[in-house]
């Protein structure tokens, strides 16, 4: 594993997912009206983690298992925004500025081809250019 290819997987979080997340932080706002009207958008929130499979953000609104949501992803360096539908599939307790808040992570449902190229992409980028060196070795 001359690539240190350990190191990379530390920088992932553990757990059950298919997909692993990366510790990435995208401005994202949602919705759970479908369509979304302009006034209900929530947001502006920071993502905890993101992976090729969904997300998690914290909010201080409770959801239920199974809620959809649309959300609407602002890449760094990306003028439009990439919409997603997504479903909530797990939630916890948390505290956000000594509230109560919830730890809410969602699995995405559809999203367009472009736009899922493009996450990817963002994704993919910031894994190369965070963590390796040019030559492909861990940084």
């Amino acid at each position: 594993m001359g690539l240190g290819i350990e190191k990379i997987k530390k920088l992932f979080t553990k757990d059950n997912r298919r997909t692993e997340r990366l510790v990435l932080p995208i401005t994202m706002h949602y919705s759970t009206q479908n369509p979304p009207t302009e006034s209900s958008w929530i947001g502006p929130i920071q993502t905890g983690d993101v992976g090729g499979g969904g997300l998690r953000f914290i909010t201080d609104k409770k959801f239920k298992k199974g809620t959809e949501l649309i959300l609407r992803l602002q890449l760094p360096h990306h003028a439009d925004p990439i919409t997603v539908q997504a479903e909530v599939v797990w939630l916890d307790k948390t505290v956000k500025d000594r509230e109560p808040a919830y730890s809410i992570g969602v699995e995405f449902r559809k999203i367009n081809a472009e736009d899922r190229q493009e996450y990817v992409n963002f994704i993919c980028d910031k894994i190369l250019t965070n963590y390796l060196t040019a030559e492909g070795l861990v940084k």
